[in-house]
């Protein structure tokens, strides 16, 4: 695989969050298909669907959000071209494979070639459906005279409240600072969150380029309340409120400005929702007006340019979509009704040819349907039908049929030269029986996006772990960074950067949503040992010591570093720590002992500051940044320092959740009810990740991770000690197998230079992945240890990641995977193996392990000019045994 950023182009990253995908996609967020980014500004998607069923019987509906027998297939990098397969009667007794290929950028081909393999005779019927999607219901949009201009209140130059919030540097979702959603705003947002409650409340626009006029502020005041605004700057002027719980149009100023900035002070006492300002020539003020933007989702259906075809136009889109089909069995109509989904299952009407229309209920959902019925298969037996669709005008259509040939053969060649596109997993022949289940694995990973997703003022195109989860999710994104890496350079960073923000801004440290493991670092790290592009090192190196100054207490604004004891919490920003929902103590902390959760400190917050802090001090050596290696190393030691003299367990051998007295001073462990150590898991071995652990520990805390009574089962680690008196057998996490935490501990294991341990991890988990995918078809969320079979979100792109990342680290030609400690400064291919330079900065003496997958030959290994251990782990895969304590040139060569 080449790791070439010769594409990329970071200025143009800087400020985006949205992904280089094409406008088509897999991006519905209700039924699996093909979905047109149709308007990126109003966040509108067009959803294109093929619903495979048996002929007036069941319909089998790709529904995301649930399991539905259909399962994503084969896809390209680039999102041009994917597939997916459908049950119609189960373990592919009688199956669609459906396909989505380029013809151009705005006409798509969907072929559906349909088998029967059961003992007997088929009749089928496909329903391509279509229709408009909205992010919401439709908001409110300004009325304003010529020369008239709006101020939306999200795109204020400043919002201050009088006193610090604990968020107000890390606002959630990417919002602006008190903004929330409301219909009944201009463009469906506003500025609220209790905005105007505290005195000295302000808000600040810019008036650039305005030099008089009337102007008016759009608020809601609830009925009853009142409050005072002040206005300096352009001008100087007071109004009082009296609130109706209504959107009110107030009049402020008229005259002449003498600033270009305008500050909105509250008085306090209650709290308003400020929308906008109105500004026009004051004879026009009674133009100003407010309408709904009456969003309409109904399709208007008529013939299109050639047999077989239609174009379906909509009220609040300049351009109009074509549908094309090859069988002329088809029959179009319109549904207007309360539920799509529940139409198609439930309702006879859908089957009958008929009833060109069905209207049932209060008409919520519209869409268009082409039906192609019956369609008949003897045993044995396979059919294919093609569909065309696309976007533009009539003109654009006609040219189309112009100038692409639609007999079978043409399009058969079109999807055949788009197939060739899609990713196969590149391995030893050892590693061939994962084959499957790694197709599998990058099809759901690469074709788990959505649109549209709300960050930063503008709708984007997101990798999400899984539709049900259809928003970002920070440390989830980490890992689907880590595994888009295994498949695509280009998709890994913009993966990253859409997770990452400007220096110095104001209103997000990070773009955070939900447990704060700055996974991010890590894939800073993967992408720098395997790109070694000192740009991409440059570009995202200030913007990810803004998120680690946030999470180590240093940021303006954060809250994680209050305590005396120097630990590192982050209760106040999400309710997990470590993405382990039901952990042990962390759920003790919520459900019993509320009291103490801001003056309880988890481990796994400093152990993480601790190692990205690592990864960024090989990034500031790199760059030449001293102050920053000196500010890092001065960081590591004194959280090193803090876990050891506080958190350190030594009859119990484990870290401890430490709690607080109200000074903020330690007081000891937390402790389960009958005494024990409430911490005997995962997050009590985070600092073997941080690697602060000295050797008679790290010993203790490898050995357990290796005892089957403990961690070790057929499903991989458990994440809570087995033997813990609080462990469970019917936790979501607490008597699971999860994938990520799994993948810190393997790096750790390579670190340290155990290498039998983190070839066990990964071995069990490729062999559990591949016997559950090869069964369900799904790529499930965890496992369960009694069982060894997955549960929880079956299509889950996110957390399951790491298996894509053991699968290639042992069997991808040329791939070489170190520990948290090696920083690789470049390497090279040589006419007899392989060279590195290497960076190596442990704080033992401890060896590491380096996995080099070098296929066929006897190779050996120098390190510094001097011989170094190394053996196959299996054909084809070498393991390297380097000390920690030394840097320099290692050398793979085959010995001849």
């Amino acid at each position: 695989m080449k790791y070439s950023t010769n594409n990329i182009d970071y200025n143009k990253l800087s400020g985006q969050h949205d992904l280089s995908l094409p406008d088509w996609g897999p991006y519905s967020k209700k039924f699996f298909g093909i979905s047109h980014v149709a308007d990126q500004e109003r966040g509108f998607r067009f959803d294109v669907s093929l619903v495979p069923g048996l002929y007036r019987r069941d319909v089998l509906i790709p529904d995301v959000l649930k399991e539905s027998g259909y399962t994503p297939w084969e896809v390209s990098e680039d999102l041009e071209y994917y597939s997916y397969r459908q049950q119609i009667i189960p373990k592919d007794q009688v199956y669609s494979e459906i396909s989505f290929s380029r013809i151009s950028d705005n006409f798509r081909l969907l072929r559906c070639e349909t088998f029967n393999k059961s003992e007997m005779t088929v009749s089928l019927a496909f329903h391509l459906l279509s229709m408009l999607e909205f992010p919401g219901e439709s908001p409110m949009e300004a009325v304003l005279p010529d020369r008239g201009r709006w101020l939306d209140a999200i795109d204020n130059k400043q919002l201050v409240f009088a006193s610090l919030r604990y968020n107000d540097t890390l606002v959630s979702d990417g919002f602006r600072r008190g903004e929330v959603f409301d219909s009944n705003a201009v463009g469906g947002r506003c500025i609220d969150s209790d905005f105007g409650l505290e005195r000295g409340d302000c808000i600040l626009f810019a008036f650039a380029g305005i030099q008089r006029g009337y102007v008016a502020l759009r608020i809601q005041v609830a009925k009853g309340c009142h409050l005072t605004l002040k206005f300096t700057g352009v001008f100087d002027a007071s109004i009082d409120v009296a609130g109706t719980g209504q959107y009110e149009l107030v009049p402020v100023y008229s005259g002449s400005f003498k600033s270009d900035e305008l500050c909105i002070i509250s008085e306090g006492g209650t709290k308003v929702r400020i929308d906008g300002i109105a500004v026009c020539d004051e004879s026009d003020c009674e133009q100003i007006s407010f309408r709904d933007s009456n969003w309409n989702n109904e399709p208007f259906q008529f013939d299109g340019p050639v047999d077989n075809s239609m174009v379906v136009n909509y009220e609040n889109l300049a351009h109009k979509y074509l549908i094309w089909w090859s069988d002329p069995a088809g029959i179009s109509r319109k549904y207007n009704v309360d539920s799509i989904k529940d139409t198609l299952l439930y309702d006879d009407a859908v089957h009958q040819p008929f009833l060109r229309h069905i209207n049932l209920g209060e008409e919520r959902e519209c869409c268009s349907d082409i039906t192609v019925q019956p369609v008949t298969l003897e045993p044995g037996q396979g059919a294919v039908r093609y569909f065309i669709v696309g976007h533009g005008s009539e003109e654009e259509f006609c040219e189309l049929f112009n100038s692409v040939d639609v007999s079978p053969d043409a399009l058969e060649r079109i999807y055949q030269k788009a197939s060739e596109s899609a990713l196969k997993p590149a391995c030893l022949p050892a590693g061939e029986k994962f084959s499957f289940s790694q197709q599998l694995m990058s099809a759901v990973t690469l074709s788990n996006v959505v649109f549209p997703i709300y960050a930063k003022r503008s709708f984007i195109r997101h990798h999400t772990p899984g539709r049900c989860w259809n928003s970002l999710y920070t440390w989830d994104s980490g890992f689907i960074g880590l595994g888009l890496l295994e498949l695509s350079t280009e998709r890994a960073i913009e993966n990253l950067n859409a997770y990452v923000t400007d220096p110095d801004d104001p209103e997000a440290a990070f773009i955070h949503h939900g447990s704060p493991v700055p996974v991010q670092h890590y894939l800073y790290m993967e992408l720098w040992n395997r790109t070694h592009d000192r740009k991409l090192l440059e570009y995202f190196y200030p913007r990810l010591k803004q998120y680690y100054n946030f999470l180590a207490g240093h940021h303006a604004g954060s809250y994680t570093g209050e305590l005396k004891s120097g630990l590192l919490k982050t209760w106040r920003y999400f309710y997990n720590s470590g993405g382990w929902d039901d952990y042990p103590p962390q759920l003790e902390l919520h459900h019993n002992r509320k009291d103490r959760l801001e003056s309880t400190t988890p481990v796994i917050t400093s152990s993480q500051v601790i190692r990205i802090g690592k990864i960024l001090r090989f990034a500031a050596e790199t760059l030449g940044l001293d102050d920053d290696v000196a500010g890092y190393t001065s960081d590591i030691s004194a959280l090193s320092d803090a876990l050891e003299k506080y958190s350190w367990d030594v009859e119990a051998g484990y870290y401890s959740y430490v709690e607080h007295d109200a000074n903020g001073n330690p007081v000891g462990p937390m402790r389960f009810t009958d005494g024990a150590n409430f911490n005997m898991g995962l997050d009590g071995m985070t600092p073997l990740v941080a690697g602060v652990c000295d050797e008679k520990c790290q010993q203790l805390m490898f050995e357990r991770l290796g005892n089957e009574e403990r961690y070790m089962t057929r499903a991989g680690l458990s994440t809570v000690d087995m033997t813990a008196p609080y462990y469970r057998r019917d936790g979501y996490w607490n008597g699971a197998v999860w994938m990520p935490h799994q993948w810190f501990f393997w790096k750790a294991a390579l670190n340290e230079g155990r290498g039998d341990l983190a070839w066990k991890i990964a071995d069990t988990a490729l062999n559990l992945w591949e016997n559950e995918v090869a069964d369900s078809r799904y790529c499930f969320e965890h496992f369960t240890i009694e069982s060894g079979r997955g549960c929880g979100w079956h299509h889950f792109g996110g957390l399951s990641t790491p298996v894509m990342c053991w699968f290639n680290a042992y069997y991808h030609p040329g791939r070489l995977t170190c520990g948290y400690d090696v920083w690789v400064e470049s390497e090279s291919r040589t006419d007899n193996g392989y060279e590195f330079d290497l960076k190596i900065n442990k704080s033992t003496d401890t060896d590491t392990t380096l996995i080099l997958v070098t296929g066929p030959g006897n190779y050996k290994a120098k390190y510094c000019g001097k011989p170094v251990k190394c053996f196959e782990r299996q054909p084809g895969t070498l393991e390297i045994i380097l000390p920690g304590d030394a840097s320099g040139k290692l050398s793979v060569f085959v010995c001849r």
